[in-house]
């Protein structure tokens, strides 16, 4: 019943961390005209590898928004302006969102630099800043980058840092 590409991931604190759910929809068409060459839909490694890290980073970046001062996602709204249609099209109809999928996206992008995928970092880092508009993505990265090399920060003080940054590029934005 999941959408084709689509997928959602939720977390369950329990007492010794955190279990990880993460349910996805097909990636490709399905076929199932010959039962004896079933195509479920689930053939693309890559799809299924990019989803995986995409949905496993919901699950602490929402916890971690979620414990944000909403006046501080508030004072960064006016950011959303220059991006809100191509958001829309891509199903983020909220600034909230949008700041969600940021750090998220970010976050992918992080991932696979660090497993050594640097080719595929820098082809999802353009994909995510030019062809789908995540304009705030280079501040995110900055932040990210800071927070991996000092282990004495937390990712939701990482998230305020974030939120801090884009606060001035609000002003940034209001005074031109």
């Amino acid at each position: 019943t999941i959408p084709c590409s689509m997928g959602f991931a939720t977390n369950k604190p329990e007492k010794n961390g955190v279990t990880i759910f993460s349910a996805f929809g097909c990636n490709s068409l399905q076929n199932f005209s010959n039962p004896e060459a079933l195509h479920m839909g689930f053939e693309n490694c890559d799809r299924m590898f990019e989803l995986t890290i995409h949905e496993f980073g919901h699950t602490f970046v929402q916890y971690s928004v979620k414990q944000m001062p909403l006046d501080l996602i508030k004072k960064t709204e006016k950011l959303f302006d220059p991006i809100q249609v191509a958001m829309e099209n891509q199903g983020y109809t909220t600034w909230y969102a949008t700041v969600d999928e940021h750090l998220v996206r970010a976050g992918e992008v992080i991932i696979l630099h660090n497993l050594g995928l640097k080719e595929q970092a820098q082809k999802l880092y353009n994909d995510y800043k030019i062809k789908k508009s995540f304009k705030y993505i280079d501040e995110v990265l900055e932040e990210l980058n800071l927070y991996g090399k000092d282990k004495n920060v937390s990712y939701a003080e990482t998230v305020n840092r974030i939120l801090t940054k884009l606060v001035k590029a609000t002003d940034t934005l209001v005074e031109s």
